[in-house]
């Protein structure tokens, strides 16, 4: 197997994994499966919040599965798993941090792979242009 298409299928494997958990944490928030509903009123969030992430998370989750759209998924996830980092902080709630860490790092690979910044697509232009 070449190394190239080990990268894309790791990639695309990445990509299906942290698509399904965000839609099923997304789907879950819109339905307002227990315990989110309390969480969000501990929180000290109105309801109207929890279906918002819940928005966000669900269309960021269809939006990665979508290669041109993939970098704008992982971008409206990024914004979701920071308010999630900020939340956990302020109520000093440490081990929940590791999950939205964690998330976090995963969606912004995944982005970052698929957009037009990714170092390995500017090292393939240098290295087109050097030859051409």
């Amino acid at each position: 197997m070449k190394a190239g298409l080990f990268g894309k299928a790791t990639l695309w494997f990445a990509t299906l994994v942290a698509s399904a958990l965000f839609l099923l944490a997304g789907t879950q928030k819109l339905a307002a499966s227990p315990p989110h509903p309390t969480n969000f009123i501990g929180w000290g969030y109105p309801l109207w919040v929890m279906f918002f992430v819940g928005a966000v998370e669900t269309a960021g989750a269809i939006l990665l599965l979508v290669p041109r759209l993939t970098s704008f998924g992982a971008a409206l996830i990024s914004a979701v798993m920071l308010g999630a980092i900020v939340t956990h902080i302020v109520h000093a709630e440490w081990l929940a941090l590791i999950t939205p860490f964690t998330l976090l790092a995963l969606v912004s690979l995944i982005g970052v792979s698929r957009s037009d910044l990714s170092p390995l697509r500017i090292l393939r232009a240098r290295r087109a242009r050097a030859r051409g």
